[in-house]
């Protein structure tokens, strides 16, 4: 039997940014409903990304998940100007990572967990 106090620190230890890792992600099909989020896949594709002051600081770039009709994460195109990341490159992060914000998505976390997400090969 798992202790509440050990599940507690297991759990933490395997939902931060480095336990998402995954090695061959698939682009989601459009028709899928991204249930986290409410919004088929096809509607998340190009919306912007803002920080949690509302500031633009990207654009969802793929939606991408273990198979072609699962969705569980966002590939997120960040904007070399929002001094995110040293190089222009996109990151994964997971449905948990993100929320609606009127017709954006708001990334949730600081700028030290995002550079923790995986960065994204296409």
């Amino acid at each position: 039997m798992i202790r509440p106090a050990m599940l507690a620190c297991l759990l933490a230890f395997t939902t931060g940014p480095s336990a998402f890792a995954q090695s061959a992600w698939v682009e989601t099909d459009d028709q899928v409903i991204v249930g986290a989020l409410g919004l088929t896949v096809d509607e998340i594709d190009d919306m912007d990304v803002v920080d949690a002051a509302g500031q633009k600081i990207g654009e969802v770039e793929d939606v991408v998940g273990p198979t072609r009709a699962e969705a569980i994460g966002i590939v997120i195109d960040l904007d070399t100007k929002s001094g995110l990341l040293a190089n222009d490159e996109d990151i994964i992060v997971p449905l948990a990572g993100v929320e609606v914000h009127g017709k954006a998505l708001r990334l949730l976390g600081d700028a030290a967990t995002l550079r923790g997400y995986e960065i994204y090969q296409d």
